[in-house]
């Protein structure tokens, strides 16, 4: 620091323009007096502005001159203005004696000054938003509240025991032990898998996680519980294994409520101290006697190297802690048994107090993601590859992670350009693992249960053993990520029976412009092959979407992997795949949260504008299909969605006097013997249309078929109207066969009457037509 200079502003000499305004306001405040400044000598340190604050003091208390806690009607403060100031705010110190017993004061070390905590979050922050006379106000209030025990609002919730100084960490599950807690007092221990800085001349720097594994000590079995450090990873970390002790108090006792409601910062140094802080809490008793118990049977120990033993007490406070809703704060600290001291523990010996992370697990991960509700069954992701692979760990970080992955395909260098998972350091492991295997695994490492299966998801839809035990019926919904049309026709083929859950598909196309995902309705209708002729469909309408999917085909290459090894492969970015891919995560982890629609199926089609980064989403509903069976001796059948039916229908009631008729267009499914609708081409201009006949006319009707056939849809067949309820003509059996003979895959002939439809099959191998009739 420099050396002082006059109190007066005209005379104070700053580099710092903003500083002298400061100021300014610090002499407008009618609060706070301002007492001097001291200059830094070069243009790198800190201007340090002293100032005086008036507390504001009941009458009764200042004639004393402070509070009974000890704040001063006059509090001197001191601020300390960084050279990057207005930019970064000051520095706010209290005097050197200032009683620290306070909440919302910041952990220090031993000899600094005490620094209060008037805002939360950070300062500088608070300053850009509110000004320099905000935190003068905030830090008056905070000391008339320091002097009046009003630090602590109920309403905003108890604040933690402030700790100024952490050695040691501790992982472990808040919620699971709270949730061990029980009405009466007692204690529960578990392993706790510990690491350690070995090379540090002081102590040891332990850090580790509480397991949920509950342990017992026994004269016999006590060697079990401990496990000698071995080198984990660099080699000055060890690691091993060791225990917890988890003490707590009773609700209740002598008839009152048992709460621990004085708040006082972190004191515990030693053994003698750490009773003294759990009889604070109540919670002593069943923790010494496990730690007697364990000073008994470490008398005849066998073991060479010290042991960390973590303690952790739980206080019942008056209120929920802030920003969480339980009443139980929990304690952490880590005690050395050594085998100089013949692991012997005394009421001097050393007992740090440790800082505590939660565990990873979902409620915490959702919780960071702003998604603490909603369906959380299990589900499976089908396709571990880049954008199964991106699906699946964005919708693990937000606590909604598949419980199955299935994929019989094996990680390979080349999969480091897009693939959700990288090698670390550089380690060679990754590669030649199952792909579902690696997944689940790092899945697991984000707290969720999952497990991988290397296996073709055709094979297992093969196996009834194996669907009921790979895809349950109570799971919520099957994820596809494959891009296979034998899987999706595999999917497509399943009963409707409710034996296992919904298909939901994402796909990428035109190299990575558009994203398409879709949602089966209830009991599969629609199906997800249907709702992708549907998807088709819609983008055949749109110019945009036409155009990129027509015009913009997705162009596979072989690209080389290894010496006379090649990847046929979509050429696309891990950035364009992650465009598209959050998106769908999120709106799974929508549809989790509110349910898959209840009456229909849903398609959602997004894109990349020209730009190349602008991505614009649309959602469609698809409404349940009707079905049309073709022969009672036949598993074929006819598929119409919501559409055409209602367009056959309108045709048929505009053309009452005479028969009419079309193409019909969709998806032909040999897996599940089924013509899929999705669409009609109007009969051409030179149809013949009688009472008794339709004859469809040839004017641009191959042209027309052919464009269609670019999307993957084609003519299935045709459709015309009967005026009465009759069934199929010998006519229509004759140009059946025709169909059937001119045609190298199945082909139908469909009919609507008044209040029903027929269809005749046109089967190239067996030229088979037999009616059949359904109302």
């Amino acid at each position: 620091m420099g050396l002082p200079v006059s109190v007066s502003l005209r005379k104070a000499t700053v580099s710092n323009e903003a500083i002298p305004n400061a100021i300014r306001i610090i002499n407008e405040h009618s609060e706070v007096d301002y007492l001097g400044i001291e200059t830094p000598q070069g243009r790198s340190g800190f201007a340090t502005v002293s100032i005086m604050v008036r507390t504001s003091l009941p009458r009764r208390w200042r004639t004393f001159g402070k509070s009974p806690n000890g704040v001063r009607t006059k509090e001197p403060v001191t601020l300390h203005f960084p050279p990057t100031y207005p930019l970064i705010a000051p520095i706010i110190l209290l005097r050197q004696d200032f009683p620290t017993q306070f909440p919302h004061i910041y952990p220090m070390r031993s000899g600094q000054r005490p620094m209060p905590c008037i805002f939360d979050g950070h300062l500088s922050d608070f300053l850009h938003r509110e000004g320099f006379a905000s935190i003068l106000n905030q830090l008056v209030d905070w000391l008339g509240k320091a002097a009046r025990d009003e630090l602590i609002d109920h309403d905003q919730g108890w604040e933690p025991t402030r700790r100024d100084t952490f050695w040691d960490m501790v992982v472990a599950d808040t919620e699971h032990l709270r949730s061990v807690v029980t009405p009466r007092s007692s204690c529960a221990m578990f392993r706790f898998n510990y690491q350690c800085e070995t090379n540090l001349s002081h102590a040891h720097r332990w850090f580790g996680n509480v397991t949920q594994e509950r342990v017992k000590i026994a004269p016999a079995t006590v060697d079990d519980l401990f496990a000698p450090p071995a080198v984990v990873g660099r080699s000055e970390i060890r690691g091993g294994w060791s225990l917890a002790i988890f003490s707590w108090p009773s609700e209740r006792s002598l008839g009152k409520a048992v709460i621990a409601n004085r708040y006082s910062p972190e004191t515990v140094c030693s053994l003698a101290t750490l009773r003294e802080r759990a009889n604070e809490f109540d919670c002593a008793k069943y923790l010494f006697q496990r730690l007697d118990l364990l000073k008994r049977c470490m008398t005849v120990h066998r073991l060479t190297y010290t042991l960390p033993i973590v303690i952790i007490l739980c206080a019942r406070r008056p209120t929920h802690l802030i920003n969480g809703s339980s009443n139980l704060e929990l304690c952490y600290y880590v005690v050395e048994f050594t085998p100089a001291t013949g692991f012997a523990l005394n009421e001097s010996s050393l007992v740090r107090p440790a800082a505590h992370r939660d565990k990873i697990s979902a409620p915490m991960l959702m919780s960071l993601s702003g998604d603490g509700s909603g369906d959380r069954r299990p589900w499976i992701q089908v396709g571990a590859g880049s954008l199964g692979s991106k699906i699946a760990l964005h919708l693990a970080r937000a606590g909604r992670a598949p419980s199955t992955v299935v994929d019989p395909r094996c990680l390979s260098p080349h999969n480091a350009a897009r693939h959700g998972l990288a090698p670390t350091g550089g380690s060679p492991s990754l590669w030649g693992q199952s792909k579902a295997v690696a997944l689940a695994s790092t899945i697991r490492a984000l707290g969720q249960d999952a497990q991988g299966f290397s296996e073709d998801i055709i094979n297992v839809l093969h196996g009834s053993e194996r669907t009921a035990a790979l895809l349950p019926a109570s799971h919520w919904a099957i994820v596809n990520s494959t891009a296979s049309l034998p899987v999706r026709e595999a999917l497509s083929a399943l009963p409707d029976n409710g034996v296992v859950p919904r298909v939901i598909e994402t796909s990428l196309y035109a190299r990575g412009k558009i994203g398409l995902l879709t949602v089966e309705g209830p009991q599969r209708n629609p199906n997800t092959s249907e709702i992708f002729a549907e998807a088709h469909r819609s983008m055949l309408e749109n110019d945009e979407y036409r155009s990129l999917t027509v015009q913009g085909a997705d162009v596979l290459q072989r690209h080389m992997i290894g010496e006379g090894c090649g990847s046929l492969t979509t050429p696309m970015s891990d950035a364009q795949i992650s465009m598209l891919g959050a998106p769908m995560a999120k709106i799974l982890s929508d549809l989790q949260r509110s349910g898959l629609p209840s009456h229909e199926g849903r398609i959602y089609l997004g894109s990349v504008a020209e730009d190349g980064y602008s991505v614009t989403w649309k959602v469609l509903t698809v409404k349940p299909w009707t079905t049309v069976a073709v022969d009672a001796e036949s598993r074929w059948k006819v598929r119409l969605s919501a559409d055409v039916d209602s367009r056959i229908r309108s045709d048929s009631a505009a053309s009452a006097s005479v028969e009419t008729g079309g193409v019909l267009i969709g998806k032909l499914s040999e897996a599940s013997q089924t013509f899929q609708v999705c669409d009609l081409l109007r009969a051409p201009a030179d149809s013949v249309r009688t009472p008794t006949k339709f004859v469809l006319g040839t004017r641009g009707i191959t042209r027309r078929i052919e464009e269609f056939q670019s999307t993957d849809l084609y003519c299935l067949g045709t459709w015309h109207s009967h005026l009465n309820e009759s069934g199929p003509s010998a006519l229509d059996h004759e140009t059946a066969g025709q169909i059937g003979h001119s045609r190298p895959t199945p082909s139908v002939l469909l009919i609507r009457t008044p209040t029903s439809y027929h269809a005749v099959l046109a089967n190239p191998s067996s030229n088979s037509m037999v009616p059949k009739v359904l109302k």
